[in-house]
């Protein structure tokens, strides 16, 4: 039965929340699109446009039938886009680990040869992540890993006459892709087949703010009958409405009124107040003028660490370096065990080409708190302008022995790769991209075995419909790559228990596995693992080598 979008809304908001999957299946797909135009990724834009229908059922009561839903969602979504692009090109938080990418980079302009080849290479990943999973897997395995028709009909459990039929299908699209992009053509492209299933899932589990399940109470269409308790709530909200209303048109003259006079003057006696009203210039990117108030607040009350910290963050915000360096070095004079102001004494000297320097405050950070992400990830960057490859790997295997997903985890892995170190690995299951430690997976002797077991297994089941293929690669020796296949299963249907139906297909191969390290040049690394995951049926459910 065909329901309009807006009686979708309608029984959505009467309590039918499985319905809203209706509206994702219309349209997901120029909310897709709409957001690989706006970041030209395809995960960014998955992730983008799963936060686009969140937002749009945690504020369906706000939708006003008069309007069509469509152009109601689009507009929210192109705001989101909006936001992702500004703050993209910003870059100014320091809450985060920072953008320092471009330290890895050389400098200079004498780096063009073999430029056209990585573009090339940028081109055919991007073109690869276009095709759908199973494709997209198939290719890779029998043209990056070189493996035969009958090996990868082993892997895929097809027939050979199907492998080349898919492998000739997959090219072909291949091809297309990689035309249409180099022509500048933006042809639209389907939302992978897991988005539609994510976004439901993450609504089922997903809990609506508190002030937008306030309004949608308030203004959702009901019928009401006498009763004094509905009378008192609802005199209740409107007291407290009212109440809002005279605070915020006080907050609004007061606003005004601020305008014309321009910035306030310091707060005379109250250290408190002028270093709220600083954090709060800062917010809305007015450092200079923020310094002002922080500057009074750390005269009035030069013990409160935090006055000297934030004073040093509205200088960096100003483009004082220097000036925010000293901010930080008195304040950890006079408190060495200030955390905050250690850290960012690191990225100080880090962005200042400092390396030595940020190192030392990195570890000093780290020794009071060994989790720090941005003292692990921006220790390694320093060690990799110093030269120093073997800490720098070091450093990059502590964060993600720690952080394990996010953009930061993947970048840490490829830095890894650039250093011919494969120790981990990054692998797509399902939906969602996930970073394992290989070398913990094959060593069953390892003490990390038994935790990346268990790490795997959960990232198996949120990739519920999905059979596993583990595909083991050793050397002239295909006996231990089998046992060692057959050995991971196991440990993982142990792990998974009975509730798990899903196959996990092993294949084994006695040679050595073909990645890319720096310069796209092609290693050989024995042994190895390649997991990935294939879209199943119900009638497909077995479980077999």
């Amino acid at each position: 039965m065909y329901l309009s979008d807006e009686e979708i809304i309608e029984r959505v908001l009467a309590g039918d929340k499985e319905l809203f999957g209706m509206l994702v299946e219309r349209y997901q797909q120029p909310l897709f699109n709409l957001m690989l135009r706006s970041t030209r990724n395809q995960e960014e834009a998955a992730d983008l446009t799963q936060d686009a229908f969140v937002r749009a059922f945690d504020r369906l009561w706000s939708f006003q039938n008069n309007k069509r839903f469509f152009t109601w969602l689009y507009s929210l979504a192109l705001n989101l886009a909006r936001d992702w692009q500004r703050k993209k090109r910003t870059h100014n938080s320091k809450q985060h680990i920072l953008e320092h990418e471009s330290l890895q980079r050389e400098d200079g302009s004498n780096h063009h040869a073999g430029l056209e080849n990585r573009d090339e290479l940028t081109l055919l990943n991007q073109a690869l992540s276009a095709l759908s999973e199973q494709t997209r897997e198939l290719l890779i395995l029998r043209y990056r890993h070189g493996r035969t028709v009958r090996e990868a009909a082993e892997v895929f459990n097809l027939s050979e006459s199907a492998i080349k039929m898919r492998v000739k299908r997959g090219l072909e699209q291949l091809r297309k892709i990689m035309e249409n992009t180099k022509n500048g053509q933006t042809e639209e492209q389907k939302p992978p087949a897991w988005l539609k299933q994510r976004i439901v899932d993450s609504l089922s589990s997903h809990k609506t703010k508190l002030h937008h399940r306030v309004l949608k109470q308030m203004f959702r269409p009901r019928t009401y009958g006498f009763r004094p308790v509905t009378l008192a709530v609802t005199l209740s909200v409107a007291v407290f409405a009212f109440w809002c209303g005279t605070l915020l048109q006080s907050s609004m003259l007061h606003n005004r009124a601020s305008n014309e006079a321009g910035i306030p003057a310091t707060v005379a006696d109250n250290a408190l107040a002028n270093y709220l009203i600083g954090r709060g210039l800062l917010a809305g990117n007015q450092a200079e003028n923020a310094l002002e108030f922080f500057e009074k607040a750390v005269e009035l009350d030069p013990q409160r660490p935090e006055f000297v910290h934030w004073q040093g963050v509205a200088f960096w915000a100003a483009g004082h370096p220097e000036m925010e360096r000293q901010s930080y070095s008195r304040l950890i004079k006079d408190d060495p065990e200030y955390l905050p102001s250690l850290l960012y004494l690191g990225h100080n000297y880090l962005e200042g080409g400092h390396y030595t320097a940020a190192l030392k405050y990195y570890q000093q950070a780290l020794e009071k708190d060994p989790h720090i992400p941005e003292a692990l990830y921006n220790s390694a960057l320093a060690y990799q302008k110093l030269h120093k490859t073997a800490e720098e790997k070091s450093a990059f295997k502590k964060y993600l022995n720690s952080f394990r997903s996010g953009k930061w985890a993947h970048r840490a892995v490829e830095h890894l790769h650039q250093l011919d170190d494969f120790s981990f690995r990054s692998y797509r299951l399902g939906g969602n991209r996930v970073v394992l430690n290989m070398e913990a997976l094959l060593d069953s002797n390892s003490s990390e075995h038994e935790q990346e077991i268990a790490h795997l297994s959960q990232m198996i089941t949120r990739a519920n419909g999905q059979e596993l293929h583990l595909v083991f690669f050793n050397n002239n020796d295909k006996a231990a790559a089998k046992k060692a296949a057959l050995s991971l299963r196991e440990q993982l249907l142990r792990q998974l228990g009975s509730e798990h139906v899903f196959p996990i297909r092993v294949s084994w191969f006695d040679s050595a596995e073909t990645v890319f390290g720096e310069g796209d040049a092609k290693k050989q690394v024995s042994p190895s693992l390649l997991i990935f995951t294939k879209s199943t049926t119900k009638s497909d459910r077995r479980i077999s080598t």
